[in-house]
């Protein structure tokens, strides 16, 4: 596992019905796909586990991948999209934990990554080794996403002068 210059516990959340959240950082490593519930068009983000299992993590800060609709998205796909981050979020602003932003774009330059998920998966284990059995499938991608996101924030960003975040260090 990679280690970090500060203290900070980071959670890298790819968000949506098939997204992931994972928890980096000081000796943390956990990640597991977004917690789900109901069927067809009733699936929804089970709030109620997944507000359990950040509980239980106790993340300093959730770095959230921003996105967009895209041309050729259904208005309803988007809608559902919008549903499930402001469960995530609304998760996150309850558990008062501070939450930013970053584009795809931004971590994946980071990493020199294509848009292709699969290559997040291949990068996220060569950094964790150690998460293979959880990074096996092709449908891991979004693991390998939300690893990729907390990994990026902790490696690139200057978290000792992120004051306004009340994080200690």
């Amino acid at each position: 596992m990679p280690r970090y210059q500060n203290n900070i516990i980071c959670l890298g959340i790819d968000p949506g019905l098939s997204g992931a959240v994972a928890l980096l950082g000081h000796g943390y490593l956990a990640v597991a796909d977004m917690p789900v519930m109901g069927t067809g068009r009733q699936r929804l983000v089970n709030g109620a586990e997944l507000t359990l299992r950040l509980r239980g993590w106790s993340p300093d800060i959730a770095i959230i991948e921003r996105a967009g609709a895209f041309p050729g998205q259904g208005v309803s796909s988007m809608f559902k999209f919008g549903r499930c981050l402001g469960v995530v979020e609304g998760i996150l602003h309850g558990l008062t934990c501070p939450t930013e932003y970053v584009a795809a774009s931004v971590w994946k330059r980071h990493f020199n990554l294509p848009k292709d998920k699969e290559s997040s998966r291949m990068k996220a284990l060569q950094l964790f080794p150690g998460l293979a059995q959880d990074l096996a499938r092709k449908k891991d991608e979004n693991k390998a996403e939300a690893l990729l996101i907390a990994h990026w924030f902790l490696t690139h960003r200057d978290t000792t002068n992120d004051n306004h975040l009340n994080i200690g260090t």
